[in-house]
């Protein structure tokens, strides 16, 4: 049994704001992009199996991402293919997606994600050693709702800018080019900073985040507070 203050029994209670579901069902298609792909070779381990609340990490991940009324979502895997796929559950919503680039980093993912979601208004990129939350993603998605102008949103966590990121199609040709060595995401990021728009949550999931053991131990200890 759950305990009674635990995130999951939060999650399976939330109910998204009314403006975020209209805005999914008849403003923007935005899709969902879940980069699994990493080799995990920090952790020693696969991240995407990791537990969390009782269940494997990538479960958690689509779990949230199925509250939600995304046009599409993608799973990009690479390493350890065989492994995570046989923890995702079948879903008609939901489309796995091998990368036979992984090996040259998250750019190469991102690249698949955008040829797959191309179609779309935008592309919500989630790492999945990055929780997600119910609160994160209303708290972003409410803010991508106020105003369609804003090439790309980013949730602020007391200061700090968090994740996932939600990229407008505009920038979906700059996506879908990215390499490694020009600073990914982050070079695209900076390139358009006077159209971004920075979305304040008050939900600590939008800074978690794990590559190592101890970094993994320190997130499992603080998901209650």
């Amino acid at each position: 049994m759950t305990a009674p203050d635990s995130p999951t029994e939060k999650f399976a209670a939330y109910r998204y704001p009314d403006p975020v579901t209209r805005h999914l069902e008849g403003v923007e298609r935005i899709g969902a992009l879940l980069l699994a792909a990493g080799a995990s070779s920090r952790m020693g381990s696969p991240k995407a199996l990791l537990a969390w609340d009782g269940r494997p990490l990538i479960q958690h991940q689509l779990a949230i991402l199925g509250q939600v009324q995304f046009a599409s979502v993608v799973v990009v895997l690479g390493h350890d293919e065989s492994a995570i796929s046989t923890a995702i559950r079948p879903d008609p919503n939901l489309r796995l997606a091998y990368n036979p680039l992984h090996a040259r980093g998250r750019s190469s993912s991102v690249r698949l994600g955008v040829h797959l979601l191309g179609e779309l208004d935008a592309i919500l990129i989630v790492n999945v050693d990055q929780p997600l939350s119910p609160l994160l993603l209303s708290d972003l998605l409410a803010g991508a709702a106020e105003n369609p102008e804003p090439l790309i949103v980013i949730p602020i966590y007391e200061g700090q800018r968090g994740h996932p990121v939600l990229i407008r199609q505009p920038l979906f040709r700059e996506l879908a080019n990215l390499d490694e060595h020009s600073l990914g995401l982050k070079m695209v990021i900076r390139r358009v900073k006077k159209r971004v728009k920075h979305v304040e949550t008050t939900d600590a999931y939008s800074a978690m985040s794990f590559s190592t053991p101890p970094e993994y131990e320190k997130a499992i200890s603080s998901r209650f507070l």
